[in-house]
């Protein structure tokens, strides 16, 4: 296979497609990637009745994308798009070349979570990536994984897909902000990220870019449509449920790990993001 950018040069497709028991509008999870050396043109067209939400990215070759708008995007390698939830679409892939793509696909209640931490503007369902980011690295090791993994393993790689998802649509808002902005951005969320467990303040992260705290708060709304205080509680909450579903801590020592104060504070700020309290979740998640 001659393409360069078609993950270890796989000499054939990878789909993997897991069921989840506890969803039962919608129980499957899925990663892949796709290959075709002569595409004929194929139309690809989608009515997307379920309440799956899909997440493609173009590998490699062009495609004309019609959105459930009936909005028509040409779209090159480095680009993808959202299959929204209930939402109607069409690809046309371009004739006589070769296409690949690789996609994650999640149940409707982990998009909406994606939705709600602004990660996904249906009104834009077209997103822009790194084709050299070590994202796809990452998903192919996960397809490998996934596809031999035992079910009780499963929601802790729904956790990963859903993560992948989220810094892929992070990242193509990122390409189109200035600069300035861009640097920043990602550098604040670096140290949000590299120290959830702390209580690091938030205007003390401003001062380390003589920046005014102000003016940080507006620039991070403004790239990641969350604060920078529910940037941190999410990452915090996320980092929570991959720790519930390792089963190596109690609840008590994950919220101390994370850095709350008690698991009565931890428990509380779980319910409130998840809308089930950490024990619920657990057991609505494994059963």
């Amino acid at each position: 296979m001659s393409n360069p950018i078609f993950p270890l040069k796989l000499e054939k497709d990878l789909r993997v497609y897991k069921n989840m028991r506890f969803n039962k509008e919608n129980n499957t999870m899925g990663i892949g990637f796709h290959y075709t050396n002569n595409c004929r043109g194929m139309l690809q067209i989608n009515s997307n009745v379920s309440t799956a939400y899909v997440l493609v990215l173009i590998l490699e070759g062009q495609a004309t994308y019609t959105d459930h708008y009936g909005n028509e995007y040409r779209l090159n390698a480095g680009q993808g798009f959202q299959r929204i939830p209930k939402k109607n679409h069409k690809l046309l892939l371009k004739k006589g070349k070769p296409y690949s793509e690789c996609y994650i696909h999640l149940p409707k209640s982990f998009y909406l979570d994606i939705k709600e931490f602004g990660g996904s503007n249906e009104n834009s369902p077209v997103i822009d990536f790194d084709l050299k980011s070590n994202l796809l690295d990452q998903m192919l090791e996960t397809a490998y994984l996934l596809n031999s993994t035992r079910d009780k393993s499963l929601p802790i790689y729904l956790i990963e897909l859903y993560t992948m998802v989220l810094k892929f649509l992070q990242q193509s808002e990122l390409v189109k902000t200035p600069s300035f902005h861009l640097k920043l951005v990602e550098e604040v969320c670096e140290i949000l990220d590299n120290t959830i467990t702390e209580n690091i303040k938030l205007p003390d992260i401003a001062k380390g870019f003589n920046i005014s705290y102000e003016r940080l708060r507006k620039v991070f709304k403004d790239v990641m449509h969350v604060t920078m205080g529910e940037y941190r509680i999410k990452a915090r909450i996320q980092q929570s449920q991959t720790l519930l579903l390792k089963r190596e801590m109690n609840i008590n020592e994950i919220a101390q790990s994370l850095g709350y104060p008690d698991s009565f504070s931890f428990s509380k700020q779980f319910k409130k993001e998840r809308g089930l309290s950490p024990e619920k979740y657990l057991k609505h998640v494994t059963h």
